[in-house]
């Protein structure tokens, strides 16, 4: 007897397009998080950028690979969890997606909740304060660094992301087609600001804008005693853990394989999310430490972040991470006011993509009765 229907069941449409899916990617990727942790801890471990960013990029190749492969065997809901448990054992692919589920909801998204305020809000009002000589601003970015009020704030925003996905994935298809694609507008932004003004011009801009006449022979003396050699950018044994830095940004390239079962033309369009994130995220990473090693030198930085990281003496009033350093030597208060704002913008959409794509694994759980 013919099958009368046309398709099998899966429970969900597929309405996501290729560019849809690298969005999802892009979201859990946290461009600005990633990007600032990376260009971050690069001064504090050294490693040359470009072999650390294209060591990893042959790595995580084949982790991308791999899971390309899985979305098309299986394409799914949490495609990966189905693989495994289905192929090996169904406790490996609970244990296995649920460490996912750990670290995307309850770790990452608790992370988030402060780094609303360390990389964005609490940069913002730095930035604006010191830009407009305006001490009511610069007291509330240093308020906001306070762990009561760095939870209280990012914990009420996260709720507020959390809600979003309630009004269904057509309203989050939506915005994700407004919010990611402003994210890397702001992100271009930044690295022209970067790429166009010279090493002299930046520092000589990052302290008129601090209001220190002494910001950097400051960071200089610091750096001499606590920072002399700066970590080696040749060397081969700081490649590894710069390597591991890196890693830490491509971990989610993978994240669209968990809506696989909601993606249009599978075959076609889950290879191209994934691999098309690995590369645009590469471009991305190693940009954002190349451009700030070239417009503020990497011994400045080093010993920058050194001071600022490290022993938490931060010479400006807040720790001094690269959207904030960019607009601040940009010259101009709507382009740094841009970058900032969607730095912040990003960390919130990040909440929201965690609680979106957390609760297709949750569903793939459900399917199987646990």
């Amino acid at each position: 007897m013919a099958n009368p229907f046309l398709r099998q069941a899966t429970g969900l449409l597929r309405e996501f397009g290729v560019f849809d899916a690298i969005w999802i990617n892009l979201g859990l990727v946290g461009i600005f998080f990633s990007l600032t942790f990376i260009a971050s801890t690069g001064p504090l471990v050294g490693g040359d950028p470009l072999a650390g960013g294209l060591t990893t990029l042959v790595f995580m190749f084949f982790i991308a690979l791999a899971f390309s492969i899985v979305s098309i065997l299986i394409p799914r809901t949490a495609a990966d969890y189905v693989f495994v448990s289905r192929n090996l054992h169904p406790a490996f692919g609970y244990v296995g997606n649920a460490g996912y589920f750990v670290a995307t909801v309850p770790l990452f998204m608790g992370i988030t909740i402060t780094t609303l305020e360390s990389f964005g809000l609490s940069a913002l009002f730095a930035y604006l304060g010191l830009a407009t000589s305006n001490p009511a601003l610069v007291n509330l970015a240093s308020t906001l660094s306070s762990p009561v009020y760095e939870f209280t704030v990012g914990g009420g925003l996260t709720v507020i992301a959390a809600l979003l996905p309630i009004f269904g994935y057509r309203a989050f298809k939506r915005l994700s087609n407004v919010i990611l694609p402003l994210i890397l507008i702001a992100v271009a932004v930044m690295f022209v600001v970067l790429a166009i003004t010279p090493t002299g011009v930046a520092l000589s801009r990052l302290q008129a804008v601090s209001g220190n006449p002494s910001l950097l022979s400051t960071v200089a003396q610091f750096g001499q005693k606590n920072n002399t050699p700066a970590p080696s950018l040749s060397s081969l044994a700081n490649l590894l853990p710069l390597n591991a830095v890196y890693v830490v940004g491509f971990s989610y390239i993978i994240s669209a394989i968990y809506v696989a079962g909601e993606v249009r033309q599978v075959k076609r369009n889950m290879p191209l999310a994934i691999l098309g994130t690995l590369f645009i995220t590469f471009v991305i990473f190693y940009g954002s430490v190349a451009l700030s090693y070239h417009t503020f030198g990497y011994q400045f930085l080093s010993n920058l972040y050194t001071m600022s990281i490290l022993f938490a003496q931060s010479p400006l009033p807040v720790v001094p991470y690269l959207d904030f350093l960019a607009a601040a030597v940009s010259n101009n208060l709507f382009v740094g006011s841009f970058i900032i704002i969607m730095a912040t913008v990003q960390l919130f959409w990040y909440q929201t993509n965690a609680i979106f794509v957390g609760s297709r694994l949750l569903l793939s759980y459900s399917f199987d009765r646990i």
